[in-house]
């Protein structure tokens, strides 16, 4: 399943192709020759693909029972998707569609989530604990109570998202968030010294 619109544009700007629906694993994973290929893709692992499909339960079993694996869905297309409570600890997301995801208490930690679409996206009580969340859209993202310590943040944007309660102790790169406008920060735990001011004076809110 391919981007459209503002998404595709941005796609072939950056080069970054959403090559796979999760739903349809049968799919050809297809990366643009013409374009160099996706920065970001190689070929997500169709196998571990068919283990998602099954549900999280049987994901997390996987994981569980395959500690040493590592797993790839870079540039897949996982958009509008129940994975609460999933199990991506350290799982490559470079570029991967995640919007409208329903990720609530996922364990994200370590994942590597560098230009990952997660636009509406729900990641409350998530935690991305050391993950890398470079040029990653969050815009719109519900992330009550998530715990983002030590994630890589630099050139992310956080426009319309709600981060109360979000624990964001060492986060790096936070003065280089693209966009915070409108992003409600009540409540934020443990932020560095000035986050707030900054924030507030780029347009961030706080709403109880």
């Amino acid at each position: 399943m391919y981007l459209e619109g503002d998404r595709w544009s941005a796609a072939l700007k950056e080069r970054k192709v959403c090559c796979t629906k999760l739903w349809s694993v049968t799919a050809i994973v297809f990366c643009f020759s013409m374009l160099g290929g996706c920065d970001a893709c190689l070929f997500p692992n169709v196998a571990q693909l068919s283990i998602l499909e099954q549900g999280v339960d049987v994901w997390n079993q996987w994981r569980e029972e395959n500690p040493s694996s590592s797993t790839f869905f870079g540039c897949v297309d996982l958009s509008q998707t129940n994975l609460v409570g999933v199990n991506f600890s350290g799982t490559e997301l470079a570029s991967t569609d995640l919007s409208d995801t329903n990720l609530e208490a996922a364990d994200l930690t370590g994942a590597i989530a560098v230009s990952a679409w997660f636009v509406g996206a729900n990641l409350t009580m998530a935690d991305l604990s050391g993950a890398s969340l470079i040029r990653a859209n969050l815009r719109g993202a519900v992330m009550i109570g998530s715990n983002l310590a030590d994630t890589n943040l630099t050139f992310s944007n956080f426009a319309g998202a709600n981060l109360s309660h979000a624990n964001i102790s060492d986060v790096i790169g936070w003065q280089e968030i693209q966009d915070i406008s409108d992003c409600n920060i009540i409540e934020i735990e443990n932020a560095p010294e000035g986050f707030r001011e900054w924030a507030l004076a780029r347009g961030a809110v706080e709403i109880e």
